[in-house]
């Protein structure tokens, strides 16, 4: 399991979910696809896997593009500011 990053703030996209930021920062050839499992880790030790709904392109007024993880299933208030979002490895196919 690699940390991806920990949750500086979230944005409810109405009808889609919970966007989380700060942005997805890939290491290497790494890739993520909707439907692959996440573990959030909660700020009082809970942990829970959830599946990546979105994967979207946030372009802010100067800057780059940043690439955020939406969850489908989740709304702001169920993913705190501090919640550490954690990749899950893949197996090999």
């Amino acid at each position: 399991m690699r940390l991806l990053f920990t949750v500086a703030d979230a944005l409810t996209a109405p009808g889609r979910g919970v966007v989380l930021l700060p942005e997805l920062n890939f290491v290497g050839d790494e890739t993520f696809r909707v439907g692959e499992s996440l573990r959030l880790r909660f700020v009082d030790g809970a942990e829970e896997l959830v599946q990546i709904g979105g994967i979207e392109f946030l372009k802010p007024v100067s800057g780059r593009c940043l690439p955020v993880i939406i969850l489908n299933s989740k709304s702001k208030e169920d993913v705190p500011i501090g919640t550490e979002v954690w990749a899950i490895e893949k197996s090999a196919v």
